[in-house]
């Protein structure tokens, strides 16, 4: 799969309050948001909570009315289709492929070995690494914290974050499906907010 662009993300109207040594963004502030971004797919990774998917990393900066970059900012994310995931960097680590897994060297090798008797169903006795996710943009697993084991029961299509000290909100795009089917899929809007600036980008299929 090919990605003719990625860098950020984040979202729509601002909460009141403030999270743990956050605050909200002064009046002339202003939020960076990406490019569009556009993205191979096809009906085989469309099917949700199939592992497979693709992962794509997205920033977000904000500045203050002067042009300097602002820290501790609040910043709401958000996607409107729920087969798309806001993931924190935090929540996601690359991981090798299974040294368990005698002949793994496939995703689909991988899957017969998580799913023997072939019924589209991992396996009750099968290895931990059964849960692991496949980036069909990078040929990589990634595996999810424990937080975020379950990512697939609740579909975190909402985060609010901060900015860190580079005034960056950095967080991971995780497309596990797109609305439509048989090649014709309808875009999916990231939409980001700091209250006094918002903005959004859309996921397209080639």
């Amino acid at each position: 799969m090919n990605v003719r662009m990625f860098t950020t993300a984040a979202l729509a109207t601002m909460i009141s309050g403030c999270i743990g040594g956050t605050y909200p963004a002064p009046a002339g502030s202003s939020l960076s948001l990406p490019e569009d971004v556009a993205i191979s797919w096809s009906d085989e990774y469309n099917e949700e909570h199939d592992q497979i998917g693709m992962f794509i990393m997205a920033d977000l900066t904000v500045l203050g009315p002067d042009g300097r970059v602002l820290d501790s900012v609040e910043v709401e994310v958000m996607s409107n289709w729920g087969g798309v995931y806001l993931l924190p960097v935090t929540a996601v680590k690359t991981v090798d492929y299974p040294s368990t897994g005698s002949g793994v060297e496939t995703y689909e090798q991988f899957m017969a070995s998580c799913d023997a008797d072939e019924d589209g169903v991992i396996d009750a006795e099968a290895e931990d690494w059964c849960s692991w996710y496949w980036d069909s943009y990078s040929d990589q697993f990634f595996e999810f914290a424990s937080d975020y084991a379950d990512v697939d029961e609740f579909g975190p299509n909402y985060h609010l974050g901060a900015t860190d000290h580079r005034g960056l909100l950095r967080l991971y795009i995780y497309v596990d499906s797109l609305p439509g089917s048989d090649g014709s899929y309808t875009d999916v809007s990231i939409s980001a907010s700091i209250g006094v600036a918002a903005g959004s980008f859309v996921i397209t299929a080639l």
